[in-house]
């Protein structure tokens, strides 16, 4: 009982005395990040992925926040902060509770991007076209809900609706169109690399008439990061009853900072190539 009781407190010191990287914040908005070696009375020790050992007074944090990133051969990669979204079709991975940004695609569909709860997300958003008068703007609208998720696998389901204004016709009824999508999707792999199968029914709104499509739409998407700021990011589009040479393919890089994204590529089938017509694509992603 005796050693058994030894093993038990070995354990638990050196359990305790597993480092975790963090990021110091502190009063003049630097931000510092390794692991804190020792704490003192009145400061902190943190030893960068470089090996550099710093002390900071603890008047001069504001808060200690664990780093969501990993260290590589001593240098850091920051997390994708668009690691829920691929160019248009999002992954299984959840926004995170009051987590919130900003997004553009292509200028023509900004929106806002809210964590509701751990899981559950929503987003409302445009589509804008240049000259079109704001009351015939269309209004998007969207829900993701993450339905099971481990270390390496992630499951979400939602669905996405767009709204478009009531169109009057002359001694006819109005015209109330919309349209969207309902989704489910799997994720596998981890924040810096990940590929996901995701299956779409859209449907169609005619005043009261609800049309939905019998055949899923497919979408393969893939993000690589290939260097501490770069990632590349593909989507790509199987349609039911459509020319394989007509289907939507993508293929971006992804630039990274701390809390923007954005996305330079294109969007091409194997008709515009031929062509040499790709359909040029970018995207920003603000977090706040």
């Amino acid at each position: 009982m005796k050693y058994l009781l030894l093993i038990f407190l070995s354990i638990t010191l050196l359990i305790a005395q597993d480092k975790v990287t963090v990021s110091i914040i502190t009063t003049d908005g630097s931000e510092l990040t390794g692991e804190i070696v020792s704490e003192a009375e009145n400061d902190y020790t943190i030893e960068t992925p470089a090996g550099i050992k710093i002390t900071v007074p603890k008047s001069a944090v504001i808060k200690i926040n664990e780093f969501k990133g990993k260290i590589q051969k001593g240098k850091l990669y920051q997390p994708d902060p668009n690691k829920s979204m691929y160019l248009f079709s999002p992954s299984a991975y959840p926004i995170g509770k009051n987590n919130k940004y900003c997004r553009d695609f292509c200028i023509l569909f900004p929106s806002f991007n809210y964590g509701i709860t751990e899981t559950i997300s929503a987003q409302a958003g445009i589509f804008w076209v240049p000259g079109l008068d704001i009351n015939d703007i269309p209004i998007i609208g969207s829900l993701k809900t993450s339905l099971f998720s481990t270390e390496k696998l992630a499951f979400a389901g939602g669905f996405m609706y767009v709204g478009i204004p009531t169109i009057s016709i002359e001694d006819e009824e109005d015209l109330h169109l919309g349209g969207g999508f309902l989704f489910i999707t799997g994720t596998y792999g981890d924040h810096f690399n990940h590929a996901t199968l995701s299956l779409g029914w859209g449907f169609a709104r005619g005043n009261d008439d609800w049309q939905m499509m019998e055949r899923p739409i497919f979408v393969i998407a893939g993000n690589k990061r290939i260097s501490q700021n770069i990632a590349l990011v593909t989507e790509n589009w199987i349609w039911p009853d459509i020319e394989f040479g007509y289907m939507p393919f993508s293929l971006s890089a992804r630039f990274l900072g701390k809390r923007i994204a954005t996305d330079v590529g294109i969007l091409f089938t194997i008709e515009t190539i031929k062509q040499g017509l790709p359909i040029p694509i970018i995207n920003f992603t603000y977090h706040f």
